[in-house]
């Protein structure tokens, strides 16, 4: 059950790093203007959050192995993009026009 559990919280916490990667990310340009700063401080507390929750998840899961949580995490990273990607796709087919 923890193992479900810890795929579970990885694959949430990567599609909200994703996400914050994908809506902020736009707003960060080569010249460093006042909007690349504002986008960096709203963004850093997201990941600081997130950061902290894998933190907690990793002391409270301690009974799987370093090994199987690096596999479980690029399974939940992989299954994070691949619904992400569908949602995209999805978005497309249905509006013509791009979410992300």
């Amino acid at each position: 059950m923890s193992v479900y559990l810890f795929i579970l919280y990885q694959f949430l916490l990567f599609i909200i790093l994703l996400l914050t990667n994908l809506f902020f990310g736009k707003l960060i340009g080569p010249p460093l203007e006042l909007i690349d700063v504002l986008a960096t401080i709203l963004s850093l507390p997201i990941y600081l959050l997130c950061f902290m929750l894998i933190e907690k998840l990793y002391k409270r899961l301690s009974s799987i192995s370093k090994r199987r949580k690096v596999a479980f995490s690029i399974l939940a990273f992989l299954l994070a993009v691949i619904l992400l990607t569908t949602i995209e796709n999805l978005w497309y087919e249905f509006t013509g026009n791009m979410l992300f």
